[in-house]
């Protein structure tokens, strides 16, 4: 594209053709085309966005294009929800899907990243999605202001790549989980209480479900003590198998159960397969 101007950045000890933000704002506007579409462009001539040059070399151009080009839902915008989006909206994901029907409230500023004294009362997804633009412009960002269920699950999942899970209810996992496998979608498990955490992949191919997890009966707390660091580190190891998945990587976890142990500081995994 004759209008690109790239210059030259420096990442990894080596030279990488660059085109500042600014100048694919210009572009955008001049063509009447989405950043997102022009940021895509400039990858495809080898030329890295702004916004997106520190990924060089750790993904290449192809592989941020097809993040660029993917839809991810997250469903709960809480504690892992946030981490999810704020980190999907930096890794470069363009269509993002967003759902909860929470607002924010000062028993969240603990651990919840979007949760400030300012967005008390607020819609969760609604304050993400507002968030996750001014990290990066050129997402697309679809609120549903609205708890996932049977009812509306088919319609929020359409045409998706990926499915995040920021729940903290057992029940609406298992409806999350059997919808998204219904709909061929693969699903990246999340779950937090007190130190530590779990990660977990659900492939539509994978014949593992939560019942692998959960015992039958088990439920959680209504009010579970949860830390803000551990939420962190399990929303990232969430996002590190997401961007994986979605760059083509293998996927050797599937079928696994990630635990960290935050009093330890380990993980250790385990053979769903196997059972636990």
């Amino acid at each position: 594209m004759s209008l690109l101007r790239p210059i030259k950045s420096f990442v990894e000890g080596i030279d990488v053709l660059m085109i500042p933000m600014e100048d694919l704002y210009n572009i955008a506007d001049n063509l009447q085309q989405s950043l997102s579409e022009v940021m895509i462009m400039a990858l495809q001539e080898g030329i890295w966005p702004e916004s997106l040059v520190r990924n060089y070399s750790t993904i290449s151009a192809e592989q941020q294009i097809s993040i660029i080009k993917s839809r991810v839902v997250i469903v709960g915008l809480g504690g892992l929800g946030g981490y999810l989006a704020s980190l999907s909206a930096r890794a470069g994901i363009g269509n993002l899907v967003l759902v909860d029907g929470d607002a924010f409230d000062f028993s969240n500023l603990n651990r919840q990243i979007f949760c400030t004294s300012a967005t008390i009362g607020e819609n969760k997804a609604s304050v993400a999605a507002k968030q996750c633009s001014l990290i990066n412009p050129a997402i697309n960002a679809v609120v549903w202001e609205t708890d996932f269920s049977i009812e509306n699950g088919m319609k929020i999942l359409a045409s998706s790549d990926l499915v995040m899970d920021g729940l903290d209810q057992i029940s609406t996992r298992k409806t999350l989980l059997s919808i998204s496998s219904s709909m061929n979608i693969p699903l990246i498990h999340g779950a937090v209480r007190g130190w530590s955490g779990q990660v977990s992949i659900f492939l539509p191919e994978s014949r593992i479900d939560f019942d692998h997890i959960y015992p039958e009966n088990s439920s959680r707390s209504p009010v579970p003590s949860v830390l803000s660091s551990a939420v962190a580190i399990i929303a990232s190891i969430q996002i590190q198998e997401a961007i994986r998945l979605l760059c083509g990587y293998p996927l050797p976890n599937m079928n696994k159960l990630i635990f960290f142990d935050g009093e330890a500081i380990s993980f250790h995994k385990v053979n769903l397969s196997s059972g636990i």
